[in-house]
Order: C-alpha cells, then sequence, then structure tokens
C-alpha cells in the first residue's frame, strides 16, 4: 500500500472478514471500505463487467462480489501497482495443451476488439491478447 501497510490477500469468508475488522487498523479500514464499495456498487459490478476467466488489467471489481468470494487478490491484479505492489503470488499453473495454433484478427480499434471477445471465447482459448498500432 502507498503508507507501506502489507498484508496477504486472497478469498476473504464472512468468518474471516469478521476477524479482520475484529482485528482493527489499516487492514480492517481497508477491507470495511471495500466492503462498502461493495454494496454501494454490486449491481453494477454484476452487470456490467465483461464475463471473461482472465481480465490481467483493470480494476476486477466484480471479484468483491459475494458470489465470487469477495477475492480481493483478483479484485487487484490487474490494477497495475496503481493500489498495491505484489510482493509475492501463487499460481496457477495451466495444463499443457497437445496443439497449439495462433489466430491474428484485425480490427479498426481496440474498442470493437473487445466486442469479439465473447466470440473468440466459445472456442476455449488458451490465451487472448490484444495489440494496438502503438506496438513497435
Amino acid at each position: 500500500m502507498p503508507d507501506a501497510t502489507r498484508f496477504t490477500v486472497g478469498v476473504t469468508n464472512d468468518q474471516e472478514y469478521v476477524d479482520i475488522v475484529r482485528s482493527g487498523g489499516r487492514r480492517a479500514e481497508i477491507y470495511k471500505q471495500l466492503r462498502t464499495l461493495r454494496h454501494s456498487y454490486m449491481d453494477s459490478f454484476r452487470s456490467e463487467y465483461p464475463h471473461i476467466p482472465r481480465r490481467a488489467l483493470g480494476y476486477n471489481l466484480d471479484s468483491l462480489l459475494e458470489e465470487n468470494n469477495f477475492n480481493l487478490a483478483r479484485a487487484l491484479v490487474g490494477s497495475g501497482s496503481t493500489c498495491v505492489l505484489v510482493l509475492r503470488a501463487k499460481l496457477q499453473r495451466m495444463p499443457v495443451v497437445p496443439a497449439k495454433a495462433v489466430v491474428l484478427v484485425g480490427h479498426q480499434d481496440s474498442g470493437s476488439s473487445g466486442d469479439d471477445v465473447p466470440a473468440v471465447l466459445a472456442h476455449q482459448p488458451i490465451a487472448l491478447k490484444g495489440f494496438d498500432a502503438k506496438v513497435t
């Protein structure tokens, strides 16, 4: 955190949340603020966030929803160090696939490429990446 607060984040069940708040301090303050944020905007989080299995960029605030187990680690993972600096991470390994192929699709702009993500996901790709004209 900007104030050098350090703590481990991840899935937080209701009892863990109560324990964190009861312990007080900066961590408790942050968790309470995030629960308030979730409560205030949960309808938007449910309706406006895309259902994409892996989002590496952006504030993944829908990860704070109850149905997503108030997963603070997933909520922060794409924040690009604007909220936190990750010092340690537990990664999930992906299975090795027997065959690989690359498909390149051109679009007029990055916004229209995002519109095609649900159609691409229907084919269960192991990865999906977007590039714009600024990539050299």
